[in-house]
């Protein structure tokens, strides 16, 4: 059995999220976090965490992830770095693994809360509690990107409104929008992921209001009061114009997972498919675009 190529990467805490999603977007097996040496041999950052991704062999793997990250690395701020060393290691069965600190209850905004585990926890009267295991994709509720998607929804969505989730990984917005009222529509490319978010719909008791599609494009029918797509930049771009196609005329389309210095490449790309930014927000180093069809 061939050995499987594993990446490890050594780089500041606060942009731990962002790299783990994209090496899962890259095709990683799975992440996790390991024990930081500070005497070890490595550049030594504030804050350090080192994380470990498994891949499956393949030409030309290693210049593939190491030019992303460095785009990203560039993206997040002009002065963040990460390092990186590649190994061979024996076949293994990767999950992400979930340090205690995520296992909690998280507050995604004033009224979204997200449990890994429901025992002893009480909603307050308006809030939103769904259980989600993060599994193969990507979203718990404790990133920015997915904090600023959450809020904006939250201000937008009515009962019975047509709303698509591009880019679903755990299912997290779809659900969000299904337990405000609305009749969501989740698409990823990602078979797992799409798996793992239909066992998070199950465990919410939302399975009769979402419909999962694994799709490589939004590849599904009719149009939508609202779309949401929180994923990276060259994605976003990429698929404007399927995207824009499934919103309705007057139609609103969120757009996060854009670096703060990349607002101007993604609001000129939609703007071509008759999408007009309407507001937008910024939090850390992630920015949200609202955009209206024309």
């Amino acid at each position: 059995m061939s050995p499987q190529r594993q990446i490890a990467v050594q780089l500041a805490e606060r942009h731990y999220e962002a790299v783990e999603w994209v090496l899962l977007e890259l095709g990683a097996l799975g992440v996790e976090r390991v024990a930081f040496r500070a005497d070890g041999p490595r550049v030594t950052l504030a804050d350090a965490v080192v994380m470990r991704a498994g891949f499956d062999p393949a030409d030309g793997l290693e210049a593939r992830v190491e030019q992303r990250l460095a785009s990203l690395m560039h993206m997040l701020s002009p002065h963040a770095r990460c390092h990186v060393s590649w190994s061979d290691v024996p076949q293994r069965h990767w999950s992400i693994s979930l340090d205690d600190t995520r296992c909690g209850p998280v507050r995604v905004s004033d009224r979204l809360v997200v449990l890994h585990d429901p025992a002893g926890y009480t909603p307050a009267d308006n809030e939103v509690v769904l259980r989600l295991h993060a599994g193969q994709g990507f979203g718990l509720g404790d990133h920015e990107t997915t904090q600023l998607s959450a809020a904006a929804m939250e201000r937008l969505v009515k009962p019975g409104m047509r709303v698509l989730d591009v880019g679903c990984g755990s299912g997290i917005l779809a659900l969000f929008a299904a337990a405000l009222g609305a009749d969501a529509v989740a698409v990823d490319i990602d078979a797992a992921a799409i798996a793992n978010a239909w066992d998070n719909a199950e465990l919410s008791g939302l399975e009769d209001r979402v419909r999962f599609v694994v799709s490589p494009a939004v590849e599904v029918s009719g149009t939508f009061d609202l779309g949401v797509a929180n994923i990276l930049v060259h994605t976003l771009v990429g698929l404007a114009q399927e995207i824009a196609q499934r919103i309705r005329p007057g139609g609103t389309l969120v757009l996060c997972g854009v670096g703060a210095g990349q607002v101007d490449l993604v609001l000129e790309t939609y703007q071509r498919h008759a999408l007009c930014e309407h507001s937008r927000e910024r939090r850390g180093d992630w920015a949200l675009i609202c955009l209206q069809k024309r």
